[in-house]
């Protein structure tokens, strides 16, 4: 995945959190966004180095539009499942 994918998957998965739900899934799919928030914040800080030997690069055009309003997903596009991180043995 790149920065601006991670991006756009932690957002969907923090839409679902605030929908609630069971939870441990919503905690689950909040423990999943924060990752792809972190890895995308990741991507996001190594960028200024590609653009001072790249002229707009395209991972640059790529957070360009994750990060627009008028960015929008396409329908089909759903976000990864939250792992299930019931407690073993029923607790």
């Amino acid at each position: 995945m790149t920065g601006p994918e991670h991006y756009r998957e932690a957002e969907k998965l923090l839409a679902l959190a605030r929908e609630g739900g069971r939870p441990e899934q919503v905690m689950a799919e909040a423990a999943v966004a924060q990752v792809h928030a972190t890895l995308a914040q990741a991507a996001a800080c190594a960028l200024p180095v590609l653009d001072r030997y790249y002229e707009m690069s395209d991972e640059a055009q790529l957070w360009a539009e994750a990060t627009t309003d008028a960015f929008e997903p396409p329908d089909d596009e759903q976000p990864a499942p939250a792992a299930d991180v019931s407690p073993a043995g029923g607790r």
